[in-house]
């Protein structure tokens, strides 16, 4: 694995505690992947940022990190949260599952995550363009991003997005690579 100059001066903690975080995750990615080499991005959205599918887990990650002043590095949005935010009481939702909601879209709006507060970022300012290197943790919006956008991202899980929006990498491998991205042909018959 090869990390240029500006990584590792990431990885010093020379831009601060959570993007030497940061940066120790995807190192820790890439290794599993065995990429050779980062990349650099130019846009993430957050697919982490629900309470009701990250958990504790999710809501502790995203505190760790605006406690330590982290802020993303590049454009990012974040996917749905886990409740209406202007009337959840009128849908019955208990008061202390919307705290953690609300304390799980503080924490990432404060590191600069734009509140698109959508699974469908495609749909909004977010649309990247074609060879355009994202990383996106969204099943749906990574699928249409890939195939009928042409931006290439791979399918992130949750906690990884954020490392990429902070740092402005991910690493180089799946469908960033060129070689990874091949269609298929199907005829009238619906056969491959």
């Amino acid at each position: 694995m090869k990390l240029t100059k500006e990584e590792e001066l990431k990885l010093a903690r020379k831009e601060g505690e959570a993007v030497a975080l940061a940066m120790r995750i995807l190192i820790k990615l890439e290794e599993l992947y065995q990429a050779e080499e980062m990349q650099p991005i130019s846009k993430v959205h957050l697919d982490g940022c629900c309470y009701q599918t990250a958990g504790d887990a999710g809501l502790d990650f995203a505190e760790k990190l605006s406690s330590l002043r982290a802020l993303v590095v590049v454009p990012t949005t974040t996917n749905v949260t886990g409740r209406d935010i202007k009337r959840w009481r009128q849908f019955q939702m208990p008061l202390w599952l919307s705290e953690k909601c609300q304390r799980m879209e503080e924490a990432y709006t404060s590191m600069g995550a734009i509140p698109t507060w959508t699974c469908a970022p495609y749909l909004s300012a977010f649309t990247p363009r074609f060879g355009e290197q994202i990383v996106c943790a969204e099943s749906n919006a990574t699928v249409y991003i890939n195939s009928v956008i042409g931006a290439r991202t791979h399918r992130y899980g949750d906690f990884v997005d954020a490392c990429a929006a902070l740092t402005g990498r991910a690493p180089r491998f799946g469908l960033h690579l060129l070689e990874n991205r091949q269609g298929i042909s199907i005829n009238a018959n619906g056969r491959f």
